[in-house]
């Protein structure tokens, strides 16, 4: 498994997950044993469009999140990027247990997603 992106609130992987994907405080690149690999300020430099189209420098092929729109959700179709859905918002470290043990959901469409209208769009 390559490392996992994960949006979070600060950049602690005893942080909470963002609840946003395309504009979290942080992105946070994560190996499978959960040890943080890169932390990335969510900024203008790594919108959504931005961290995806850097996947394969930063070493990672899916991204964990709470919520993603169907922006993000298509650039990460375009980047070869999976993207696994949580049920609740857990912290990062919880997250990628979560992801090892599948208890995490392939989103495998855009459809039906929405922005969640705190981004600007």
């Amino acid at each position: 498994m390559k490392n996992i992106c994960i949006p979070a609130e600060a950049p602690e992987l005893t942080s909470k997950v963002d609840n946003h994907f395309g504009h979290p405080n942080w992105f946070l690149i994560v190996n499978e044993n959960g040890e943080l690999v890169h932390k990335i300020v969510g900024d203008e430099k790594s919108h959504h469009a931005k961290i995806f189209a850097r996947a394969e420098e930063l070493g990672f092929d899916s991204a964990v999140t709470f919520h993603m729109g169907p922006g993000a959700f298509n650039v990460a179709v375009d980047c070869d990027v999976k993207i696994f859905l949580l049920e609740d918002i857990p912290t990062v470290l919880e997250a990628i247990d979560r992801h090892k043990d599948g208890k995490t959901t392939l989103l495998t469409s855009g459809e039906g997603l929405s922005c969640g209208g705190n981004c600007g769009h």
